[in-house]
C-alpha cells in the first residue's frame, strides 16, 4: 500500500501535468530555437573574425604570417637592390698550347708531342640589377596576387696572348685549314628581363612558422653576345690574315608555370629568418645567330638555328626579415637581406665547331646559366 506522503507527491504531480496550458511546450520550441540561431550567429561572426586575422600565438612578439590591415585588403609595393654574380658554361674561347706543326700535332715518332696548354674563359664578376613588385592582399584568407618585374645586366672582357712557340686554338672558328692564332680578345654581356604573376596563400604551420605556398605565370627574355677577336690568324696552307672575328648571339624567351613556397621563421621583436624555393618550366624559343668575318669584312661563315624546348629553371633565397605595423595597422614597414641561387637549365646552347675534316660538324653547348649574389630590399604596405 502507498504511504500517504507517496499518494499526496503523485496527487500533486497530476494535478501540475493536467493543469498546465498546452502551449507551453511551444513556448520551450520557440525559445530552444532562438537560442540555436543566436549560437549560429554568433559562431558566423567568429568565423569570419578568424579569417579577418590569423591566430596569433602567446609568448612573443609575433607577427602575422601576412601583413594584417585595417581596412581588410591592402598593398605592398617592394623593391630590391640585386648584387649578382653570373656564371655560364661554354664561355672558354681559347687554348694556348706549344705549335707542333712542323712535326704534326700527334705525329707517329712522338707521341709525347700533343696538346698541352691552359684553357682561357670568360668569368664575369658582380654586376648590380633591380626587382619590382606591387603585392595586392586580398580580403579574405590571406590570399594575395603578386605581380613582379626582374632586370639584370651583366658585361666581360677577356684577353690572351700566345708566345712562341705557342699557339692559339680558336674555339669559335670553323675549323677550315686549321686556323691558328696569336691574339685573342672575347666580350660577352647578357641582359635578363623576367616577369611573375603568382597567387599565394599564407598561414602558420606551427607556433612560430608560418609558411606561403605559391603558383603562378612566368615569362623571361634573355639575351646574350659572345664575340671573339681572333688576330694573326694563320692556315695550314699557308695563307695568312690579320683577324677573324666571330659574332654569336642568342635571344630566347620563355613562358610557362612556376610554383614554389615561402618560408618565416620568427625570432623576436620583429625580427624573421626567410627561406625561400621555386621552380619553373618555360616553353622556349631558342633565336640563334652566329657569323665569322674575315679582316677584309668578307663573310667566312654564317649559321642560323632555331628551336624550341622546355628549360627548367631553379630559385632559391635564405635571409634576414625586420617588419612591423604602425597607425593602428593601416601601414606596413619591412627591410630584408640575403642571398640568392638562380639556375637556369641547359641556356647556352650556341653551336661550335668541332671536325677540321668535316667542317660542317658543330656541337650544342648545352651549358647551365646561373645567378647569385646578394639581395638587399624594403617594403612598404597601406
Amino acid at each position: 500500500m502507498r504511504t500517504l506522503q507517496e499518494t499526496c507527491s503523485f496527487l500533486v504531480l497530476s494535478a501540475l501535468l493536467v493543469g498546465r496550458p498546452a502551449c507551453s511546450t511551444d513556448l520551450i520550441y520557440d525559445d530552444l530555437l532562438e537560442d540555436e540561431e543566436r549560437f549560429d550567429q554568433e559562431f558566423i561572426a567568429m568565423e569570419d573574425e578568424a579569417q579577418v586575422t590569423p591566430v596569433k600565438p602567446e609568448g612573443r612578439n609575433f607577427l602575422a604570417p601576412t601583413p594584417h590591415f585595417s581596412k581588410g585588403w591592402g598593398i605592398v609595393i617592394n623593391a630590391d637592390f640585386l648584387y649578382w654574380k653570373t656564371k655560364e658554361e661554354g664561355l672558354s674561347y681559347a687554348l694556348s698550347s706549344p705549335n707542333f706543326a712542323e712535326t704534326g700535332l700527334f705525329a707517329q715518332s712522338d707521341l709525347t708531342k700533343g696538346v698541352k696548354g691552359k684553357i682561357s674563359r670568360l668569368d664575369p664578376g658582380y654586376e648590380p640589377g633591380v626587382r619590382l613588385s606591387a603585392d595586392f592582399f586580398l580580403p579574405r584568407d590571406h590570399w594575395d596576387l603578386e605581380l613582379s618585374w626582374t632586370y639584370y645586366r651583366n658585361s666581360h672582357n677577356s684577353h690572351k696572348t700566345a708566345h712562341p712557340p705557342h699557339v692559339i686554338f680558336p674555339f669559335w672558328l670553323n675549323a677550315n685549314f686549321d686556323p691558328l692564332s696569336i691574339k685573342a680578345h672575347a666580350h660577352w654581356n647578357l641582359t635578363l628581363n623576367n616577369l611573375d604573376l603568382v597567387l599565394g596563400r599564407a598561414f602558420c604551420a606551427g607556433k612560430f612558422l608560418s609558411l606561403r605556398p605559391f603558383a603562378g605565370f612566368q615569362a623571361a627574355w634573355i639575351e646574350q653576345h659572345l664575340n671573339v677577336n681572333y688576330q694573326t690568324v694563320t692556315f695550314d696552307n699557308g695563307q695568312t690574315t690579320p683577324r677573324i672575328k666571330s659574332f654569336n648571339e642568342s635571344s630566347t624567351q620563355g613562358y610557362g608555370i612556376t610554383a614554389g613556397f615561402e618560408t618565416k621563421w620568427e625570432l623576436w621583436y620583429g625580427f624573421s629568418l626567410q627561406g625561400d624555393f621555386s621552380g619553373a618550366l618555360l616553353w622556349t624559343d631558342y633565336d640563334l645567330h652566329q657569323h665569322e668575318k674575315n679582316g677584309d669584312n668578307s663573310l667566312r661563315t654564317r649559321i642560323k638555328d632555331d628551336f624550341h624546348q622546355i628549360t627548367a629553371v631553379l630559385n632559391i633565397f635564405a635571409g634576414l626579415n625586420w617588419e612591423t605595423q604602425f597607425h593602428k595597422e593601416r601601414f606596413y614597414l619591412q627591410f630584408h637581406a640575403g642571398w640568392e641561387e638562380h639556375i637556369w637549365f641547359d641556356q647556352n646552347e650556341l653551336n661550335r665547331f668541332i671536325n677540321n675534316e668535316n667542317v660542317g660538324s658543330t656541337l650544342n653547348l648545352q651549358g647551365d646559366l646561373s645567378f647569385s649574389g646578394w639581395t638587399i630590399g624594403g617594403k612598404f604596405g597601406f
